[in-house]
């Protein structure tokens, strides 16, 4: 099985996912009116949190396994936030094998993410998703990624803007209306400091 890199930032550590995270990831998938937009998908059964965690956990790792791409748990580093090490989310690459983005010849991953309630807006799926957009366009020398989520989460499409990419389309993806964005290498590398 292919293991991703673990990356550090400032307040996090990106690191592979275990079988044994299953229960700390659950806690992320636990509010369900947070996770609306996963719990909406079309086919994402049964609706269990305990359960979508398990899947995720298992997409990622054959995502990993197949195409080096899948989510990293997304932790705590130390304990100004809370307990060093809780998971606290989720980010990465979509398996590739699951994404809408398969039909695309040319584009190379789509990225996705996922963070508990108690530790949205403060900037840390930001920070986490930097670190893998990082990642994607260095050592992975993608040279553009799609994001595509549901049109009403307008938390998720702030933060894509933030992170650069720009509105591409309204598609019809997991089974619903859903917005697609890229990010092309070029424009990425443009934007940096």
């Amino acid at each position: 099985m292919s293991q991703p890199p673990t990356f550090t930032t400032e307040r996090l550590i990106l690191r592979s996912f275990t079988p044994g995270d299953v229960e700390g990831l659950t806690t992320v998938f636990d509010d369900l009116e947070a996770m609306w937009d996963v719990l909406a998908i079309p086919g994402m059964l049964p609706k269990l949190p305990r359960e979508i965690a398990a899947r995720r956990i298992a997409d990622s790792a054959q995502g990993w396994d197949r195409h080096d791409a899948g989510f990293w748990a997304v932790t705590l580093r130390d304990d100004s936030l809370g307990a060093a090490g809780r998971i606290i989310g989720y980010g990465g690459f979509v398996n590739p094998e699951k994404a809408e983005s398969a039909r695309d010849v040319d584009v190379v991953l789509e990225v996705g993410w996922g963070i508990h309630p108690t530790f949205q807006r403060r900037g840390l799926a930001r920070e986490a998703m930097a670190t893998v957009l990082d990642y994607a366009f260095g050592e992975r020398g993608c040279t553009r990624l799609v994001a595509i989520t549901d049109p009403e989460n307008h938390a998720s499409r702030t933060l894509t803007e933030r992170l650069g990419f720009t509105f591409a389309s309204e598609i019809q993806a997991y089974g619903t209306v859903q917005v697609r964005y890229q990010l092309t290498r070029e424009d990425y590398l443009a934007r940096r400091p």
